[in-house]
């Protein structure tokens, strides 16, 4: 297990966010961040890839956490559920996340 990430389906622009998405049955996802933090990772000399598209989800949610952790901003999971893989952790649910109650969300197959 790699944790607990919170989920909410619409994010705060000011929040890294990792969009899941199921793709023939991989999970893929694309990343968004506020401009000015990704802007100052490159100046400090990251090569980040376009986030224009989706790509692996493993690819996805390493450079969001990189993101995140220079920032410091907080990191939320969106999008399809069920392309989050079970093992990696439980989704919270991201409408307790100023009162730090950990609640995981119920998720719907298909």
């Amino acid at each position: 297990m790699l944790g607990q990430f919170w989920y909410q389906r619409k994010s705060s622009d000011s929040d890294v966010v990792v969009h899941l998405k199921l793709v023939d049955g991989h999970s893929m996802a694309k990343v968004s961040a506020p401009e000015r933090d990704i802007e100052k990772l490159v100046a400090f000399g990251v090569a980040l890839p376009p986030f224009d598209d989706y790509m692996q989800l493993p690819f996805a949610l390493s450079y969001a956490v990189l993101i995140a952790c220079y920032g410091p901003l907080n990191l939320t999971i969106s999008g399809d559920q069920n392309a989050w893989p079970d093992q990696w952790g439980n989704l919270l649910d991201g409408q307790f996340r100023e009162f730090r109650i950990a609640a995981p969300i119920g998720r719907t197959a298909g």
